[in-house]
């Protein structure tokens, strides 16, 4: 799921902006899982599981620079 890092940086009606979209890309996400997760039968305990693979794949391809939770709380730049 996408988080804001540092809207320190922001003006409060770009925080705002930045999250309400981030708020409706994690909301897509969901819905990605939970369709993904139907159509493989994938029971609804074992949709952070699937979470985790997606994030896994996303964290390959994205950008250098890019910022990735690595683990639990544990950040780290591509």
């Amino acid at each position: 799921m996408l988080v804001i890092k540092n809207a320190a940086v922001l003006s409060l009606k770009e925080r705002a902006v930045v999250k309400r979209l981030v708020d409706a890309e994690n909301r897509d996400r969901k819905g990605l899982y939970q369709a993904v997760a139907g159509a493989l039968k994938v029971p609804p305990s074992e949709i952070s599981r699937l979470q985790q693979i997606f994030a896994q794949e996303w964290q390959k391809t994205a950008p250098a620079g890019t910022w990735i939770e690595s683990s639990p709380g544990k950040w780290q730049r591509k």
